[in-house]
């Protein structure tokens, strides 16, 4: 599993992928545990500590506002 955390002094907004209407903001040092995607542009991820809640957003957002871990 592809593990990611969010950089210092940033932050990202995400929609929950089972009703997208739900959204967050999701803080700087959380630990995303990033799943395979259905769509080439769209990340999906779940939050770790936070149970099996998945989460979108852009895979560009990802990629400018997280750096990998482990």
């Amino acid at each position: 599993m592809i593990r990611r955390v969010v950089r210092d002094d940033d932050f990202i907004k995400a929609a929950r992928e089972s009703r997208r209407t739900a959204r967050r903001d999701i803080q700087p040092g959380m630990v995303l545990n990033i799943l395979q995607p259905t769509d080439a542009d769209e990340a999906r991820f779940t939050m770790e500590g936070e149970g099996a809640e998945v989460w979108c957003c852009q895979q560009v957002v990802i990629e400018e506002h997280t750096f990998p871990i482990g």
